[in-house]
Parts: C-alpha cells; sequence; structure tokens
C-alpha cells in the first residue's frame, strides 16, 4: 500500500527522482506529477486536505540565491499549512533544479549526444553513479522524510 505522496512540478522530474531514491521508498509512495509549481503546490494541498496523507513536494528553485529560496519555500510551506490538520508534508526546493542533479555525474549517452533525452542519462547511469547522485543534499532530504513518514505509519 502506498503511504505516503511525491509530488512534483514535470514528469522528467518525477522521473529522475524516481530513479534515484531508494527503491523500498519508491515502492511505498505514490508519485504525482502536475504541471507546473503552481500546479503541484495546489495539488499537495488537496491531498493533505483531501487525503490526508503525507506529502512530500518538490519544486524547481530556478535560482541559486539563498533568500529568494528561502522565501519561496516558507511561502509554499505557509500556503499548505491550513490544508494539512496535523498531517505531515514537507515542501523541498531542487537548487537551481531537479535536472541539475544529473550534472554530477558524466554518463555514456552525454559523451555521445551533446544534450542527450533524460530517459537515456537516467538508463546508463551505474551503481556507482547512482550512489552519488544519492548522496546530494536534495535526494538526502527527501529520503530522510520519506523513511521518516514511514516509520511513523508502522
Amino acid at each position: 500500500m502506498k503511504t505516503m505522496y511525491l509530488v512534483t512540478e514535470s514528469s522528467t522530474n518525477t522521473e529522475i527522482l524516481k530513479r534515484l531514491l531508494p527503491t523500498d521508498l519508491v515502492q511505498r509512495t505514490e508519485f504525482v506529477t502536475a504541471h507546473g509549481r503552481y500546479s503541484a503546490s495546489s495539488l499537495s494541498g488537496t491531498i493533505l486536505s483531501e487525503r490526508m496523507r503525507p506529502v512530500a513536494l518538490v519544486i524547481n528553485a530556478n535560482t541559486t540565491e539563498e533568500g529568494a529560496i528561502h522565501e519561496q519555500a516558507s511561502t509554499i510551506t505557509g500556503l499548505l499549512l491550513p490544508a494539512s490538520s496535523g498531517v505531515p508534508y514537507k515542501v523541498l526546493m531542487a537548487v537551481p533544479t531537479v535536472e541539475a542533479i544529473l550534472s554530477q555525474v558524466k554518463t555514456d549517452s552525454e559523451t555521445q549526444l551533446a544534450h542527450p533525452p533524460i530517459t537515456s542519462v537516467l538508463n546508463s547511469l551505474n551503481a556507482g553513479q547512482i550512489q552519488i547522485l544519492q548522496m546530494q543534499s536534495l535526494i538526502q532530504q527527501i529520503t530522510q522524510f520519506l523513511a521518516n513518514v514511514f516509520i511513523q505509519a508502522a
């Protein structure tokens, strides 16, 4: 049974996170792809209030400026608070984007093509590269939140 939700603003972000998060958490998490950041925020609020299930909302910050990132996270967190009714949720900002995480490793697909499709890049990742990417702060934060929610639900 899916015990929690992870909401993203694009199918690319969902695809990347499914590949990089630990398999056991992926299997217990319902991934929901919205169409843009505002849709993702709204959908997260609906899930919290209607389904009363924990939600991890992953949003692209589209900046590296600390003040702007903090402001975005605070605003979205505040907007979701009334919908939560005590249900755990977390807003996670990808700096600058989820896709940027992949720049930490060079794959065979990237060597052959200037801008390979994300699916090709993800499929060409080896176990060592995945481990490197799993050490990225965003992936660690998502993993920790989902693991904590799962432990609380057990």
